[in-house]
């Protein structure tokens, strides 16, 4: 164990920094891929830890940080289970729940969403479109 980690790509380093830094806040997509599960979602990175969903209910209306989409499949990881979603932009998506959480099921109309705080953004690197 180290308490700091640096992450290099092909042969060159693109962050430095303690294990918690690098994986909370990492400088670059590639980083933040490396070090875990990553969602995209309209360029936007977020760990499935972040993520919310709920039924879809029909009074619910999507907003600026919500997605409808429709679950795919669950696996089963021991302590959690990872929640696999199809958004209607066609981006799929992970969410990470308590294994006595998550009760949702294969078809389920569902809406995810995120605090905008836990977005991670890299300036300067192609955002793709919504």
């Amino acid at each position: 164990m180290s308490d700091r980690i640096a992450v290099m790509n092909r042969g060159a380093v693109e962050q430095v920094g303690t294990p918690e830094e690098v994986y909370r806040r990492p400088k670059t997509r590639f980083v933040a891929s490396f070090l875990g599960a990553m969602n995209w979602i309209g360029g936007v990175g977020l760990r499935p830890e972040v993520l919310h969903i709920e039924a879809l209910r029909v009074s619910r209306e999507a907003g600026s940080n919500k997605r409808r989409g429709v679950v795919t499949g669950s696996v089963f990881l021991g302590s959690i289970v990872h929640v696999e979603m199809r958004l209607e932009s066609g981006e799929t998506c992970t969410a990470q729940f308590a294994h006595d959480a998550a009760m949702f099921r294969t078809g389920e109309s569902v809406l995810v969403d995120w605090n905008e705080a836990d977005e991670l953004k890299f300036p300067g690197e192609l955002r793709l479109p919504e």
